[in-house]
């Protein structure tokens, strides 16, 4: 079973930190997914075994922006798309956050 470490903020509701190591599966995330990314402002994101970050915000048109940090190169791969996208993204994870397999994602410098 694959398993991600994941972290959210439900302006309604509960939040964990990143910094609260909770570990969860595939269809568990999936589920907090559905249930925290309805909200404008509401993000949820997962964080392989490398330390690579897919997170995801939602946007006031309740579109979601899909964010890949990238630290050492000062930006994000990013892309705009629907919460139906999202979950379909996540479950096509591997072990490894990988960017160039989610395709239209693009750099933006912070």
């Amino acid at each position: 079973m694959l398993i991600f470490q994941f972290f959210f903020t439900d302006y309604d509701g509960e939040e964990v930190l990143p910094t609260q190591n909770q570990y969860a599966s595939i269809d568990e995330i999936i589920e907090l997914m559905q249930s925290v990314l309805i909200r404008p402002e509401n993000f949820l994101g997962i964080v392989d075994k490398n330390d690579r970050t897919l997170q995801f915000i939602v946007n006031d048109d309740y579109s979601l922006d899909a964010d890949i940090p990238v630290p050492d190169q000062k930006g994000s791969y990013t892309k705009t798309i629907s919460l139906h996208e999202a979950v379909k993204l996540v479950q096509k994870q591997t072990e490894l956050i990988q960017i160039d397999t989610i395709e239209g994602m693009a750099f933006m410098k912070w």
